[in-house]
């Protein structure tokens, strides 16, 4: 596929979407809209006990109804993905950490949109908290690893990046949290 060219159709706060004209393998000529959202981080921080922490917030996507995820947020301009994790831990659960290991980065809507998602592993937690944007309402939600994974194994998470982040945590976790064996197993 060739990009022919690009025109911006709309410019928000979050989002611009862009008309962009391609040329097919085929030849052919069309359209398509891109939406075009800033990179992002997904983080999943848990303790030496094994809690995990989510943040429960409400989201205009699904609804206006409240969504448990991984703490997640956009990569400012000039950051790095992984400083951006380290502040979005902080804002969004009060905690920084000592050790964060790059699990996946990923398109979250490659078909319509330009937003690349890196996802990470927090561990050796510690209090110190950042303020919270003005825009977030979240509330922190531990839940122990075996229940959450138990609810991940039964269609208990909505949010696509936690479902994801969770599964590929797992061969990492499993060498720390020996209970995970059960988990699987059931």
């Amino acid at each position: 596929m060739e990009i022919l060219g690009r025109e911006k159709v709309y410019h928000g706060g979050l989002i611009d979407v862009e008309k962009v004209h391609v040329r097919l393998a085929d030849g052919k000529e069309r359209h398509y809209e891109m939406v075009n959202h800033a990179d992002a981080i997904t983080v999943l921080p848990i303790d030496e006990n094994g809690m995990i922490y989510f943040v429960e917030q409400y989201r205009v996507g699904n609804g206006g109804r409240k969504m448990l995820e991984l703490p997640a947020g956009v990569i400012d301009p000039d950051e790095e993905p992984i400083t951006a994790a380290h502040r979005e831990l902080r804002e969004e659960t009060g905690f920084a950490c000592k050790t964060l290991t790059k699990l996946t980065e990923f398109y979250m809507i490659v078909g319509y949109g330009d937003e690349f998602m890196h996802g990470y592993l927090a561990q050796d937690l510690y209090a110190d908290a950042l303020e919270q944007d003005d825009d977030e309402n979240i509330i922190v939600k531990p839940m122990h690893i075996s229940e959450v994974y138990k609810r991940l194994f039964n269609n208990g998470f909505d949010d696509g990046k936690t479902i994801l982040v969770l599964s590929l945590a797992i061969p990492h976790l499993i060498k720390c949290f020996p209970e995970l064996h059960q988990v699987l197993k059931s």
